[in-house]
């Protein structure tokens, strides 16, 4: 899907929060001004590109003139202010109240739009709670102040335009995607050796191994990607890829999974795979001149039934998967093996599983794994052989879906960092 409309909420973000007392005052003075020359450019940012503002409100807002006193309607502060867009008042009847869940549905049809070619933009719970409730992307608009600790924040509107010229507005999703008989997504392939791929493939080693900024980069990326082509509805869970030490999660990462969680309401689950015993890192063993194995990630991996949700919270009763579908996320694979070992488990326990991945190794086959011996998902097997599973390897050139992905996510990576509107 394409993104076509931005749905702006107006308290806090396009003024200041109403109140029965002062329903004509816009935020302090100094910074609102700056704001609303941001906000202005972001509305004529989104025309430029063929995205329409839409604005809603419960509530019908009038504008005073600081200096005439000359109150104006809702309407016309609007446009004046920020040009042309769609408005909806529920206090009208235009649409139903906030937070409903026919709120936003309702400016969905009427807009002849689909979930994933829309977003929201919001900073209060109410505004939070209706994007939600109708499976929009809610960007947290934070330069009035922070509400609620949801979503991705932004501090500014310009900061919004970044996310959604880099993101919400690419064209190629995925580079790799396999659907059948896994589901396996990537952005990009990886590789540092071949210059076209060694910027992006360094920084995103970075991001993952030392928890460098451009984590978020491959954050957004990530998110845009899934909810743009419609993938992130289908998630209940989030799961990580254990590193190759006893342990879980991936300290570097927990932040931004949580993030992600956050973003499509489904929740982060850090030590829903557990390395219970050290397993030879992949790229060492492969350094050695040896081939890693399936058994290697088989036989050192469980799922825990209490897991963690909100650290140091965990469930009193075991996590239902049965039926459920979990992410599950990795910087990058090779051939397979570490994310086939979760699945394996997470289909024994009767989830299904999509696995994600930032980069894919260049001219790496996937390798399916089928079990041959049953798993026992929630405590350690270790005696699983080259006999114990059948491999199928699919072809990695067969599951090139887009080579306009590289240029894109390359592209995207420079201007990242220092990102400007011209």
């Amino acid at each position: 899907m394409t993104l076509k409309a931005v749905i702006f909420n107006v308290s806090g973000v396009l003024l200041k929060d109403s109140n029965a007392a002062d329903q004509t005052t816009a935020m302090a003075a100094a910074r609102k001004d700056a704001i609303r020359i941001e906000l202005r450019l972001l509305f004529d940012f989104l025309r430029s590109r063929s995205v329409r503002p839409v604005i809603v409100t419960n509530h019908n807002w009038t504008f005073t003139d600081r200096q005439t006193g000359v109150v104006q309607p809702i309407e016309e502060g609007l446009t004046q202010l920020f040009g042309a867009h769609t408005l909806y008042v529920a206090s009208r009847g235009d649409m139903p109240f906030k937070p409903l869940k026919d709120a936003l549905d309702h400016v969905l049809a009427h807009e002849n739009l689909q979930v994933e070619e829309a977003i929201v933009v919001g900073k209060s719970k109410e505004d939070f709670r209706a994007a939600i409730n109708s499976g929009l992307l809610f960007l947290n608009a934070t330069w009035d102040k922070q509400e609620v600790p949801y979503g991705f924040a932004f501090d500014t509107p310009l900061n919004v335009q970044r996310f959604i010229d880099l993101f919400a507005l690419k064209e190629h999703p995925w580079f790799y995607r396999i659907d059948d008989p896994v589901r396996y997504m990537s952005l990009a392939p990886f590789s540092t050796m071949k210059e076209a791929y060694a910027e992006y493939s360094g920084a995103a080693r970075n991001a993952a191994k030392r928890g460098s900024p451009e984590r978020h980069f491959f954050l957004n990326t990530l998110v845009a990607s899934l909810y743009f082509s419609g993938i992130s509805k289908d998630i209940d869970y989030i799961a990580a890829v254990p590193g190759h030490a006893q342990g879980y999660g991936n300290r570097h990462m927990d932040d931004v999974l949580t993030l992600a969680g956050e973003v499509f309401r489904a929740r982060y689950l850090p030590d829903l795979v557990v390395r219970h015993t050290t397993a030879a890192s992949n790229r060492a063993t492969r350094v050695s001149g040896e081939a890693p194995l399936p058994e290697t990630q088989l036989n050192t991996i469980h799922l825990t039934s209490l897991p963690l949700f909100k650290a140091p919270k965990r469930y009193k009763n075991a996590v239902k998967l049965k039926g459920k579908t979990v992410l599950v996320f990795d910087d990058f694979t090779t051939r397979g093996y570490s994310f086939e070992a979760v699945r394996a488990y997470l289909a024994a326990s009767g989830a299904n599983a999509i696995l994600v991945s930032w980069l894919k190794t260049i001219n790496s086959d996937y390798t399916v794994l089928t079990m041959r011996e049953s798993i026992r998902p929630f405590e350690p097997n270790t005696g699983f052989t080259s006999a114990s599973y059948t491999c199928q390897s699919l072809p990695y050139h067969q599951h090139i879906v887009d080579t306009g992905a590289v240029p894109e996510l390359l592209e995207a990576f420079r201007r990242f960092r220092e990102y400007s509107r011209t």
